[in-house]
């Protein structure tokens, strides 16, 4: 259930004792879950879209890294498939190969990578490099993460490809659920579904015996202050649909230890 936060402008998610919740982004406006739409500004902050670690990865509450932005209508998102499995007309193997070729270290993208292609016609492609086969089916913002494939460098050469202009432009949007603190009380569980990708919350407190999942298989959540699990004495409180944390009982208790 939502609560409005004495300490945020972000509602905040408490899960009572021994009940489920699930958090849906489809029924984001139904019962008042921010979503915000967000733009990378870097590389880096790009491929996080895309679902993928680089080493220099950004957090997603870094507003040097992503931007907030209200023209999400004109960009692209990397979640969203037309009804060809394409993302903006392209192969999702064929994305993938370009992005996996950025350099994350690289304010902006380049014009062009270089990556293996087949010496064979385009068209037997497994990677679809030239970006015009039909692409398997996707998983949603996951579709850009795979088990890299070993490649036999008898049968390809290098090729410089073409970066789409809208990864050059970071014209990109992905949406992100924005959320005080989330409380998950004694024996309760918190559901993430699967249309969830990514998440900023500012406090994550869980009693003994709580659980929380994630149903996406690419979940990216950013947790801004403390995250604290095993509390057994009571320290939340909702009151007239406020909730109010009492960090003097958390203080008093005892850190538990994995």
């Amino acid at each position: 259930m939502l609560f409005k936060s004495s300490d945020s402008q972000f509602p905040s998610v408490v899960v009572e004792e021994g009940k489920t919740l699930t958090l849906r982004a489809k029924d984001a406006k139904e019962i008042g879950l921010p979503q915000i739409s967000m733009q990378p500004r870097t590389t880096a902050a790009l491929l996080i879209l895309a679902g993928q670690s680089p080493s220099n990865a950004p957090r997603l509450s870094d507003t040097t890294a992503f931007e907030q932005t209200d023209r999400a209508d004109g960009m692209v998102s990397l979640s969203n498939l037309d009804q060809d499995g394409r993302v903006n007309g392209y192969s999702v193997p064929f994305l993938r190969g370009i992005l996996s070729a950025l350099d994350p270290t690289s304010r902006y993208p380049a014009q062009s990578v270089k990556k293996m292609a087949p010496l064979a016609s385009a068209k037997h492609c497994g990677c679809n490099c030239s970006g015009k086969d039909t692409a398997a089916p996707a998983l949603k913002a996951s579709a850009f993460v795979g088990a890299e494939t070993k490649i036999d460098e008898s049968t390809h050469t290098i090729r410089e490809f073409p970066v789409p202009e809208f990864i050059q432009n970071l014209n990109v949007a992905s949406l992100f659920t924005r959320l005080g603190d989330i409380v998950v009380a004694r024996n309760a569980t918190l559901i993430l579904d699967d249309d969830i990708f990514f998440a900023i919350a500012e406090n994550v407190w869980a009693y003994q015996g709580a659980r929380i999942f994630q149903r996406a298989s690419n979940l990216n959540l950013d947790i801004t202050g403390i995250m604290r699990g095993s509390v057994t004495r009571i320290f939340h409180f909702t009151a007239s649909e406020v909730l109010k944390i009492d960090r003097n009982i958390l203080a008093a208790e005892a850190l538990s230890k994995p």
